[in-house]
């Protein structure tokens, strides 16, 4: 893919499709990792996401497909919601911005120890936080 030839000159990765892979193994590559990349129109895998984060890899996507962001710019605007066509990738945006989210969160976490504060963010998780994120889309929606 398209994405695939952008982020391969600067980083190295490993593809792993949720539901397609030995979870010994799945967990062993997020170790590894220092980001989990998130294509998925929704977030159905929501588990995988707490388990990234379990293993002290943030998740970058959108809005409606990271349900857990440890950092806010680790959503970016790479899908819209319309009552038409529910959600649906901006073809245009999507590439260049997760290529630019992926370069900023190398940035922003030189200095931080991105690890604890995955564990930090589990020690206080509570479901209210997806609710909270649906809550916020519509309130955004009315005005």
């Amino acid at each position: 893919s398209d994405f695939i030839k952008n982020i391969n000159k600067e980083y190295s990765y490993k593809t792993i499709r949720y539901g397609n892979y030995n979870k010994k193994n799945y967990l062993k590559q997020l170790g590894n990792s220092k980001l989990t990349v998130w294509f998925s129109i929704e977030d159905f895998c929501a588990g995988a996401q707490l388990e990234s984060l379990y293993m002290g890899t943030p998740v970058i996507g959108t809005r409606y497909n990271n349900t857990y962001p440890l950092y806010k710019f680790l959503n970016v605007e790479g899908s819209t919601l319309t009552n038409k066509d529910w959600i649906k990738w901006d073809e245009e945006k999507v590439i260049a911005k997760y290529v630019e989210g992926i370069a900023k969160y190398f940035k922003e976490c030189e200095k931080k120890n991105v690890s604890d504060e995955c564990k930090n963010y589990l020690n206080d998780f509570d479901y209210n936080a997806y609710s909270n994120q649906v809550i916020e889309i519509f309130e955004r929606k009315k005005s």
